[in-house]
């Protein structure tokens, strides 16, 4: 079955079936499928399977583009916590632990910049 749409006011994925659509062109169920125009639709709601049944397909490439900037996010949080040790300190105040988690991620961009070669001030501020 092809992903064909999602449906976010009742919460489910739509398939249709790939020989009517054009994906493929031919199918052992053929004989069974619904001989409308539309072909074999089929629904599963997400609510009751949110974390295996995404709107966004897995292995496609929206969901590999999202994936990619969520790792890259939790990188830079996990060098921000575990290698600049934000969370050690216990006795300071929001207001310092805000400046710290600034001057950290300015030392995660530089770091950056640096290990990619790019160490002319233009490039640092580009």
């Amino acid at each position: 079955m092809l992903n064909w749409d999602y449906e976010a006011k009742k919460h489910r994925i739509k398939y249709r079936c790939p020989m009517v659509t054009g994906n493929v062109k031919s199918c052992p169920y053929a004989a069974n499928c619904n001989k409308t125009i539309c072909g074999k639709i089929v629904y599963i709601r997400l609510k009751d399977h949110l974390r295996l049944l995404t709107p966004i397909p897995r292995n496609t490439e929206e969901w590999k583009e999202i994936y990619k900037q969520r790792t890259c996010c939790e990188r830079v949080n996990n060098r921000i916590l575990t290698d600049y040790k934000l969370e050690a300190p216990k006795r300071y105040g929001k207001m310092k632990l805000a400046f710290f988690a600034f001057v950290n991620a300015i030392n995660v961009h530089l770091a950056t910049q640096i290990k990619f070669g790019c160490t002319s001030l233009e490039g640092l501020l580009a």
